[in-house]
């Protein structure tokens, strides 16, 4: 899981209990602050697997000497909180590729946009926190931008599936609508499945294993959504 907070370094614990107390009430003002900027409506659809744990800063609870360095040390609270919001919303992307097609399956067809729009909002904030990360200018963790990338595009393809579901069910085509939602549905259960490491039941602890799973499910979507398009189109051109 995530850390909460930030504990002070062991060379920095020089302060006061009302320096201490006000600190830790600025990196709970700035979590909130975090969470109203910058909200993942995922969260709404599908919930979040467990949260990564997180690289946070070190934050001293005494203030600092000049004002530029306390405007440092509360840039530090903020990449923090920013790091432990958008770790969250990688969580909620794992969690929707493993669940969001049966959702889809068992509800309305008037919920597909809201599924949409919720998706959609999700990845600006995603974009939004990189953003916000850039301005800040502290030096990046390793690997933090390819993580990104990944986990951007693996959203972008849950929002492409639903693109696709409801443009399928505006051309009103009986019957192909149930059969790419079973697709996806199926897409998914052999996702899930290729994340377990059969000899122990659970799910791969190795990222490069996770990313072949991830690799393998999307040349295998890529190629059913290229089939589909054809079925459709002929279907089309019959009518």
């Amino acid at each position: 899981m995530s850390s909460s907070s930030a504990e002070p370094s062991s060379t920095s614990k020089n302060y006061t209990p009302k320096e201490k107390a006000d600190r830790l009430q600025e990196m709970k003002d700035e979590e909130a602050n975090v969470e109203k900027e910058f909200p993942n409506e995922l969260f709404d659809i599908c919930g979040a697997e467990p949260v990564e744990e997180v690289r946070l800063i070190d934050i001293p609870f005494q203030k600092g000497k000049t004002h530029d360095e306390e405007e440092h040390i509360f840039n530090c609270v903020k990449v923090n909180e920013l790091r432990k919001k958008r770790a969250t919303i990688y969580a909620t992307i794992t969690r929707g590729e493993k669940a969001l097609m049966k959702m889809v399956k068992s509800t309305d067809a008037g919920d597909w946009e809201i599924f949409h729009n919720k998706m959609r909002r999700s990845f600006e904030t995603l974009t939004q926190i990189m953003d916000h990360l850039q301005m800040i200018g502290f030096e990046k963790t390793k690997g933090e931008d390819t993580k990104y990338l990944g986990y951007a595009s693996r959203l972008k393809k849950m929002i492409a599936k639903i693109d696709h579901i409801r443009d399928t069910q505006a051309a009103n085509l009986p019957g192909l609508i149930t059969k790419l939602i079973d697709q996806y549905v199926k897409e998914e259960e052999d996702f899930c499945e290729s994340l377990i490491d059969p000899s122990t039941g659970e799910e791969w602890i190795d990222d490069q294993a996770r990313k072949d799973a991830a690799d393998k499910q999307a040349q295998a979507a890529d190629y059913n959504a290229r089939l589909l398009k054809y079925k459709t189109s002929i279907c089309g051109y019959f009518e």
